[in-house]
């Protein structure tokens, strides 16, 4: 698909570890990839006013894994 694409416009690919914002983390040997937005986050909440705001921990237990 990329040689096709190529065809028709000027295309680059390279190893991505960060896209439109998001941080992307890959293992390939472990099969994981973990997706993080802090970036995005800390301008919205510098946007906000919240940029001093006091962090607590998220409920949510850390070992459940999504499917």
């Amino acid at each position: 698909m990329i040689e096709k694409m190529k065809e028709e416009f000027e295309v680059t690919t390279n190893n991505a570890n960060m896209y439109v914002g998001l941080h992307i983390f890959r293992i390939r040997a472990k099969l994981k990839l973990s997706i993080r937005q802090a970036m995005y986050v800390s301008k919205i909440f510098k946007h906000l006013g919240f940029e001093n705001a006091t962090l607590v921990n998220s409920p949510t237990d850390p070992n459940i894994h999504l499917e």
